[in-house]
C-alpha cells in the first residue's frame, strides 16, 4: 500500500489532530461515568420509555450511584472475579445502562444477549462466552430457563421494565405484563431482582476503582456476537479501550460541524453495538437518551417525539422509510438536528426524503461488529460526497484488496480490507475464523467497494451476496437501488438463486406502498434503468421483508424462501 492516503486533506482540524497526535491515555468505564456525573450531574441521563407515555429517568448521579451498586453486588455478593463473563439480555431501558456500565466498572467482561433469540441460540452464546451470570429482562424467563436447561451454577439477575417507575405504576406495568403472582415464570421467582441487587450493593463501600486495579487483570471487555444471519454467532472481542477510542475518532470527525445531542431517541437495539454506541456518545457529552422500549409498529414512537422532541434520532433506512410512511410523522414532522445512519445502505431517496421533511443533517458512517463500530464517516462539509460513505477515521487505513490478493488500483472494486485501533482483537475460540479474518494484518470485511482519487469509499455490496449470471458480476445493491427509485416502491432485496443456464438468475422481492403496483410495471420500471442481465427474472410483491432487530434485511432468508418457491414452480 502507498502512504498517500489523499483522504487526510479533507479532514475537518479536530479530525487532522487526532490523527497526527495519535487516541490519548482512554478512560476506564468507572472513569467515564465518574466524569459525566461530576460534570453532568443533575441532567437527565437515560429514560425508559413506554408508548403509552410513561416514562422513569435517571440523572447522571443516579447513574453513578446506582451502576456504582449493581457494580459491588457482582463483586461481592455474586462473587464474580475480574474478567468472569456477565450475560446481558435486555430490551432498551434504564435497567440496561445500569446495568452494563455496572458490568463494566466491576472490571468484568459482558456480553450482550439478543432478547430475540431461541433457547437454541442463547445456549450457544451462554456456553460459547463462559458466562458465570446473567442478567435478563423478566419477560423473557422461559427462554432463560430453557437456554439453561437445568444447570444450576450460573448465577440469574432479573430486570424490569417497571424498574425506576413509581411504585403504582410498577404494579400497573407487573400486571399487564402478566409478572405478577402466579404468573411469574420460576427462573424470576429463583433469580435476584434487580432492584434489590441495587439495594445490597449500596450497602459496601468498595472502591470500584480496586476491581481493575491489578494490571494482570483482564480488564473490562465486550464479546459481542456477531454473524448470527449468515451461520452461527461469534463471539468479537472488544475490550474497553476500542470502544472510547472509536468514540473518539467518531467524535472527531463530527465536532467542527455537528452540535452534540440534547436529548437522542434510541430506536436502536442496545445490545447491538451501533445501539450501544450510541448511548455510550450520548453519556460522554451530557445527553439525555430516551430509550424506547418498544417502537414496533413505528406509530409507536409518536407519543416519545411528541413528548422529548429530540434533536438526535440514529437509524438505519428501514426505520427513515418507515417513519416517513407514517401520516403522524408527515403532518407534524419533527425538527431534528442529526441523524446518524449506518448498519446498512441509506437509499438516496430516502436519505433526501428525510432531509427535506426533518431538516436534519444526516451523517452516514460504515462500519462492523469486528471494528467497534465505525471505520469510515460521511460528514456534510468535510467527509461527504453524494453516493460514499466517507473516508477513513483518524487512525485508519482502508485500501482494496484483489481477488489474487494484490491492492488494487483507485476506482477498481474489490473486497475492503481495515487496519485501525478499533479493529477486533479477534474472535473468541475461533482459531480457524481468525486466520480467515486477517489478510497480512488487515481486517477483510467481505464488503466491496472501491476508493476514488481523495480517498472517499463506495460501497457495492457484500462479496458473498454477489450474482454471478453468465460470467458477469451483479451486485444486488445496484438493482435494489434501481427497484427503491420507483415511487411505489418502500423496500427491496435481491438475491441470486441457482440457474441452468445462466448460473444464477436474479430474484426481487420488493415491499410496495401502493396496492396498484404490479410485477408488470416494476419489470418495466427496471428494463428502462438496468441492463438486460441485471434485471430481475422474477418479481415478489410482499408485505415485509425478514428483518433483523436493528433493521437489516436477512438476505439469506429471503434467498431460502426464493429458492423454495422455484422448486414449487418446477414441481
Amino acid at each position: 500500500m502507498s502512504g498517500a492516503r489523499p483522504w487526510l486533506k479533507h479532514y475537518p482540524p479536530k479530525a487532522s489532530e487526532l490523527n497526527s497526535a495519535g487516541l490519548p491515555a482512554r478512560e476506564s468505564a468507572d472513569e467515564l461515568v465518574r466524569r459525566a456525573a461530576t460534570t453532568f450531574r443533575d441532567r437527565a441521563a437515560v429514560s425508559t420509555a413506554l408508548p403509552n407515555g410513561w416514562t422513569a429517568s435517571l440523572t447522571y448521579e443516579d447513574l453513578e450511584q446506582n451502576s456504582a451498586a449493581f457494580a459491588r453486588f457482582l463483586r461481592e455478593d455474586l462473587d464474580l472475579k475480574s474478567g468472569d463473563v456477565v450475560a446481558l439480555q435486555s430490551l432498551n431501558c434504564a435497567s440496561f445502562a445500569v446495568a452494563i456500565l455496572g458490568i463494566l466498572r466491576a472490571g468484568l467482561i459482558v456480553t450482550n444477549v439478543n432478547p430475540l433469540y431461541t433457547p437454541y441460540e442463547m445456549r450457544h452464546q451462554l456456553h460459547d462466552s463462559g458466562a458465570k451470570a446473567i442478567v435478563f429482562m423478566d419477560v423473557l424467563g422461559e427462554t432463560v430457563e430453557k437456554a439453561l436447561d437445568g444447570q444450576t451454577d450460573v448465577k440469574l439477575v432479573s430486570m424490569s421494565l417497571s424498574d425506576f417507575f413509581e411504585s403504582s405504576k410498577r404494579s400497573e406495568l407487573l400486571n399487564s405484563m402478566k409478572l405478577a403472582d402466579s404468573k411469574t415464570p420460576n427462573i424470576v421467582s429463583k433469580s435476584e431482582g434487580f432492584m434489590e441487587a441495587l439495594r445490597k450493593g449500596r450497602q459496601s463501600m468498595t472502591p470500584i476503582a480496586s476491581y481493575g486495579s491489578n494490571p494482570d487483570d483482564p480488564g473490562s471487555a465486550i464479546y459481542q456476537y456477531s454473524g448470527g444471519t449468515t451461520g452461527r454467532s461469534k463471539g468479537v472481542i472488544l475490550d474497553f479501550d476500542r470502544v472510547i477510542g472509536n468514540h473518539l475518532q467518531t467524535r472527531s470527525m463530527m465536532d467542527d460541524t455537528v452540535e452534540p445531542p440534547e436529548t437522542t431517541l434510541l430506536v436502536l437495539p442496545v445490545y447491538h453495538m451501533f445501539g450501544l454506541t450510541m448511548l455510550l456518545y450520548s453519556l460522554n457529552v451530557g445527553g439525555h437518551t430516551v430509550m424506547a422500549s418498544d417502537p414496533r409498529p413505528v406509530s409507536k414512537l409518536r407519543t416519545l417525539f411528541e413528548a422529548f422532541q429530540p434533536d438526535w434520532v440514529p437509524g438505519v433506512n428501514t426505520l427513515l422509510a418507515h417513519l416517513l410512511e407514517e401520516d403522524w410523522f408527515a403532518a407534524n414532522p419533527p425538527q431534528i438536528k442529526t441523524t446518524i445512519s449506518g448498519g446498512t445502505a441509506l437509499m438516496r431517496d430516502v436519505a433526501d426524503r428525510w432531509t427535506e421533511t426533518t431538516g436534519a443533517t444526516i451523517v452516514e458512517g460504515y462500519g462492523m461488529t469486528e471494528s467497534t463500530a465505525m471505520l469510515t464517516l460521511s460528514v456534510p462539509g468535510y467527509t461527504y460526497k453524494p453516493g460514499s460513505v466517507g473516508t477513513p477515521a483518524p487512525m485508519t487505513d482502508i485500501v482494496i484488496l484483489n481477488d489474487d490478493n494484490t491492492f488494487a488500483d483507485t476506482g477498481i472494486a474489490g473486497e475492503i480490507v481495515a487496519k485501525g485501533p478499533q479493529v477486533m482483537e479477534g474472535y473468541l475460540n475461533a482459531p480457524d475464523l481468525n486466520e480467515n479474518a486477517f489478510f497480512e494484518g488487515w481486517l477483510r470485511t467481505g464488503d466491496m467497494g472501491y476508493l476514488d482519487e481523495d480517498g472517499f469509499l463506495y460501497l457495492v455490496d457484500r462479496k458473498k451476496d454477489m450474482i454471478l449470471v453468465s460470467g458477469f458480476n451483479v451486485f444486488p445493491a445496484e438493482i435494489e437501488n434501481c427497484l427503491c427509485d420507483h415511487p411505489d416502491i418502500l423496500e427491496a432485496c435481491v438475491v441470486g438463486i441457482p440457474h441452468d443456464g445462466t448460473g444464477e438468475k436474479v430474484i426481487a422481492h420488493v415491499v410496495a406502498s401502493s396496492e396498484e403496483l404490479s410485477t408488470d410495471e416494476i419489470s418495466r420500471h427496471c428494463a428502462e434503468r438496468l441492463t438486460n442481465y441485471k434485471r430481475p427474472r422474477r418479481i415478489e410483491i410482499v408485505n415485509e421483508l425478514p428483518k433483523t432487530p436493528v433493521g437489516k434485511i436477512l438476505r439469506r432468508e429471503v434467498r431460502e424462501i426464493a429458492e423454495k418457491q422455484e422448486q414449487s414452480f418446477d414441481s
